[in-house]
């Protein structure tokens, strides 16, 4: 029952996120799988290699897209899933091989210890990176996220994006 409520909270509040981007950028332009991506990593408290994908909709405000993610975590006798609604700031400049970027969203974790027992919880993500295209069609990245409430505490990855 707790993780209906859990999984409810966590959609209604993506929800109202989705809802808050200014008026006029959502007019201007629809959320299209415009990049997608993966990547691996690990996590702290709960100490797990990670591997994961994101995707990226496009701009929902200038400079801000939205990119969920979605991480499946192994080590420390449990097994996690942790599912991201994310919204990322990048910081361009064209002085730069790499652009540094900032981000926040949501996070909805499922754990199961091995042994039998699970449990969901949901966070805040926020995070910051920096993303160095590949050529036309390729990008790498590498971002540390710190997670508050009942997701990792700490989350370092490095991926690849495709166009």
């Amino acid at each position: 029952m707790a993780s209906m409520r859990t999984s409810a909270i966590a959609l209604a509040a993506l929800g109202l996120l989705v809802g808050l981007a200014p008026g006029s950028a959502r007019a201007e332009s629809r959320l299209e799988l415009a990049r997608y991506g993966a990547r691996v990593g690990f996590s702290l408290t709960p100490d797990q290699f990670v591997a994961g994908f994101y995707g990226d909709f496009g701009e929902v405000a200038p400079s801000l897209t939205f990119r969920p993610s979605a991480d499946l975590g192994i080590g420390n006798s449990l097994f996690s899933i942790v599912v991201n609604g994310d919204f990322q700031y990048s910081l361009r400049t064209p002085d730069l091989p790499a652009y540094p970027y900032v981000g926040a969203g949501l996070g909805l974790g499922y754990y199961s210890v091995d042994g039998g027992g699970d449990d969901t919880g949901i966070g805040l993500n926020l995070y910051v990176g920096a993303e160095r295209s590949l050529g036309d069609l390729n990008s790498a990245h590498g971002e540390i996220r710190f997670g508050v409430g009942d997701i990792p505490d700490v989350k370092i990855v490095v991926g690849m994006g495709f166009y």
